[in-house]
Order: structure tokens, then C-alpha cells, then sequence
């Protein structure tokens, strides 16, 4: 799901291909009652809803790579 940014809510209406200013059940005219753009309270509200999206995971760590010196031979060149 990707995440949009609606700067004008009769831009959603093509968004989503529905009206937000007309209640669904009775077609009666709706009005914005607050916009909400901190990014941590929609995530909450979302996550309050089970509307967030699914999480991704994280990537596996990578392991460290150490290098050794080698001699001629491919053996470990010991310092000391």
C-alpha cells in the first residue's frame, strides 16, 4: 500500500474514487473536522484502527569481515 500525501480533500475523491465530503450512508455534506499531520499521532491512529501497514522487516545483519594476511601458502601471517 502506498502512502500519499492529500494537500486538498477533493483531490482524494480521485484518490480513493470516492467523495469525503458526502456521508456514504445518507449523502449528506460532511465537514473537515480537524487535519492531523504529525507523523506519530496518524501512526498511532492507524495502529489503533489495524489500518497501519505491515511493518517491514528488517534486513539481516551483515557479518563482519575481518581480514587476515596470508602468506604465499594461504596461511595466516601471525603478528607477534
Amino acid at each position: 500500500m502506498a502512502c500519499y500525501v492529500v494537500r486538498n480533500p477533493l483531490s482524494l475523491k480521485k484518490l480513493v474514487q470516492a467523495d469525503p465530503l458526502v456521508c456514504k450512508d445518507c449523502g449528506g455534506p460532511l465537514k473537515i473536522a480537524a487535519y492531523i499531520n504529525d507523523q506519530i499521532s496518524i501512526k498511532r491512529i492507524l495502529d489503533h484502527l489495524g489500518l497501519s501497514p505491515p511493518g517491514q522487516e528488517e534486513p539481516a545483519p551483515t557479518p563482519e569481515v575481518v581480514r587476515v594476511p596470508v602468506d604465499d601458502e594461504g596461511r595466516a601471517i601471525l603478528a607477534g
